[in-house]
């Protein structure tokens, strides 16, 4: 069993977006008469940047569990999802600039009615990946290019032409 956390320092810039967020939407609320709308806007993005804080903070007490039969994040929400039901594999890159050279992969598992889904900055995401991949694979599971090529990218498969293909459809055009 393994067991996979995010540093605090990974996800400091996570709560200076929420502190700033907060900081830039309640002094108006509470300080300055705003029209009705107004008042509507500014609480409805207080909530936003509070409800991010405290996903942050779940995030960050929270722990990901890999075992033989499943996956799991305990603290806050707690869910599993066991390797014998998954039934959706997507890892996704985000660029952070234009340039591509600076961003975080997403990786989304779904089975059992469940979803779990960690981000790069996790510790040892590249063996969470793996873990996720080779049970797909044992599901037969078809994945997208996109997932493919990122897998291929963090190492988790050789190439592109991973076992993956082989249970990909063929289109012909």
């Amino acid at each position: 069993m393994t067991r996979h956390r995010y540093p605090r320092s990974a996800l400091l810039a996570d709560y200076a977006r929420a502190a700033l967020g907060l900081a830039v939407t309640l002094p108006p609320l509470l300080l300055v008469g705003l029209s009705p709308a107004a008042v509507a806007i500014f609480s409805a993005l207080a909530v936003l940047f509070a409800l991010f804080g405290v996903s942050t903070l779940l995030r960050q007490l929270g722990t990901l569990t890999i075992d033989d039969s499943g996956i799991a994040i305990t603290g806050g929400w707690s869910r599993r999802i066991d390797w014998a039901a998954l039934t959706r594999l997507r890892l996704r890159w985000f660029a952070a600039r234009r340039d591509r050279r600076a961003g975080y992969m997403q990786l989304v598992l779904k089975g059992g009615g469940r979803r779990i889904a960690a981000d790069s900055r996790i510790e040892d995401f590249t063996a969470i990946a793996a873990a996720a991949a080779r049970a797909a694979t044992a599901r037969g599971l078809t994945v997208d290019d996109s997932t493919i090529a990122n897998l291929a990218a963090i190492g988790v498969v050789s190439d592109q032409s991973s076992a993956f293909s082989e249970n990909r459809p063929t289109t012909e055009n």
